[in-house]
């Protein structure tokens, strides 16, 4: 595929590279500060988010690349929308099979976690559906296999309780009846939930199901909103929630839980999410303060692709497409169809440890120290420092995951598969920081930045609060509000109050007078 990271990697790839995911971090926030304005105009209220980046398809790799341009030539989605569902698959599929071990000595899972915020009529259901393919077919297999073993399950399981009871209502000595109790073992275990996706969008609904269902699991849905703006998110269940959600990112046990039937501990247990959002959910969710100080944003990968309705005229997909993606779904597939390492003969994961080669290691180390060197107050990830410190974790992932999806007996990642997911990286810090700098604006200063914008282009020197109301921008219409947003302006210099002037041919008594440059003022 064009443009994607050569696996024969050269002898010195590890000191270019590692130049390169320095140069990648430094070109993030160039992007996000955007290009630099007239230094004779009056400075913006609101420091306004960079475009969005291209999605680097590329560095997807040899198999998901392609599979997520079959995406984009099916659907019509954002090639963003696309990989986020392609990745977020091929975590789902990957997690149960291996963790990796950090530089450091972390051992951690390889389940990623994605957001991908776009309107409805984006094709994010179209794009998640065919990135599920395999995924829906293995869960078919699954309730077939499931609806077979059931009977003789529930044969067991009656004759079990039968003659437990049957043991208990005999007379006679405490000893024998224990004996016998002994003798005829625990109970049955009913088959395995025949799921992968998860059904109840609730953390005690996962939670209480888990016992008796797959240990990796995927919560994937197409209205995220559903998820954050229901029970689970609610205020008395929130902090719960996120910290449960934490946890199995970090793959730590479930911890004790009580959901009206008692207590239990979730081990070895995994989940990948891909939650698709509307901007206005995203926006609340991004600037909730909580939200970050709990550490959930810093365990989620976010993209937000421009819309391209409008853009889609007919034209039959490329066939091409249909080898990707059958390329894709067989490699999901060959995963789904391997038995995980468990600790027990049921649900409990045990995955072996992927480790990383010299190379690989040195770029991680790298960009850990480029990421780690902007973290600091007022650096250029200050705003969004919970994810940051969290980026090579995540970069450690993506490269196992990515992997693991072309070599699923891999056990070391290569340097290659670590560039590719450090530069993927990049473009979630990107996203990360557009989305986290649009939801900390201010409504009443956007307003502000709106009204100092128009008044640039306001043919005279001086203006009255009156002739804002009637001819100024559409969201502020009223005197009161345009006193107050001139407060707001006049304390940023943009204007400055002045006395009686004459405006558009009349004489008005309260006015200001527009600075529109440095030297105005």
């Amino acid at each position: 595929m064009s443009g994607a990271v050569e696996h024969n990697a050269p002898a010195d790839l590890p000191r270019s590279l590692a130049a390169q995911s320095i140069a990648g971090s430094d070109a993030v926030v160039a992007s996000i500060a955007g290009p630099a304005g007239d230094p004779q105009a009056s400075e913006p209220l609101v420091r306004t988010p960079g475009a969005a980046l291209p999605y680097p398809v590329h560095a997807l790799g040899p198999l998901l690349g392609p599979a997520t341009e079959a995406i984009v030539e099916r659907t019509r989605c954002a090639p963003a929308t696309a990989a986020n569902a392609s990745l977020a698959a091929a975590a789902l599929v990957a997690q149960p099979h291996r963790n990796v071990r950090l530089p450091h000595g972390q051992v951690v899972p390889i389940s990623l976690n994605f957001a991908t915020v776009c309107e409805s009529g984006e094709r994010k259901t179209s794009a998640d559906q065919l990135a599920l393919a395999a995924v829906r077919e293995m869960e078919a297999h699954m309730q077939d296999a499931h609806r077979k073993a059931w009977p003789a399950y529930a044969n067991h399981r009656d004759a079990y309780a039968a003659e437990r009871a049957s043991i208990i209502a005999k007379k006679g000595d405490l000893t024998s009846r224990r004996a016998a109790l002994d003798a005829l073992g625990t109970e049955p275990q009913a088959p395995l939930a025949p799921y992968l996706l998860v059904p109840e969008p609730t953390i005690e609904g996962l939670m209480k199901a888990w016992a008796d269902a797959p240990a990796a699991l995927g919560l994937f849905m197409d209205e995220g909103g559903q998820f954050l703006g229901g029970y689970s998110m609610s205020k008395d269940h929130r902090l719960k929630t996120i910290t449960q959600l934490s946890r199995l990112w970090d793959g730590s046990a479930g911890g004790r839980l009580r959901a009206g039937d008692g207590a239990s501990v979730l081990l070895g247990r995994r989940l990948a999410c891909h939650l698709m959002l509307q901007p206005g959910v995203a926006a609340s969710l991004f600037a909730d303060e909580a939200v970050w100080d709990q550490g959930l944003m810093a365990r989620f990968l976010s993209a937000a692709p421009l819309s391209l309705a409008g853009q889609r005229k007919f034209r039959r997909a490329d066939m091409a497409s249909n080898e990707a993606l059958d390329r894709y779904h067989a490699a999901l597939a060959t995963l789904l169809n391997l038995e995980p390492r468990t600790s027990d003969d049921r649900n409990q994961l045990d995955p072996p440890v992927m480790e990383l080669c010299s190379e690989a290691e040195a770029l991680w180390i790298a960009f850990h120290d480029a990421v780690d060197a902007k973290c600091v107050t007022n650096g250029a990830y200050a705003d969004i420092r919970g994810l940051a410190s969290k980026a090579p974790n995540h970069a450690a992932r993506i490269a196992a995951v990515l992997t693991l999806i072309e070599k699923p007996e891999a056990m070391e990642i290569a340097a290659s598969a670590m560039a590719n997911a450090i530069e993927l990286l990049h473009f979630y810090l990107h996203e990360a920081l557009r989305l986290r700098q649009s939801s900390l604006v201010d409504e009443r200063m956007a307003k502000a930045e709106t009204l100092r914008l128009w008044l640039l282009q306001w043919p005279e020197d001086y203006i009255s609060a009156s002739d804002v109301a009637r001819l100024g921008p559409n969201a502020i219409r009223d005197v009161e509000t345009v006193r107050d947003l001139m407060g707001v302006l006049h304390a940023h210099g943009a204007v400055e109050p002045a006395q009686r002037q004459t405006v558009a041919g009349r004489t008005r008594k309260e006015t200001w007078r527009i600075l529109r440059a440095v030297n105005d003022r």
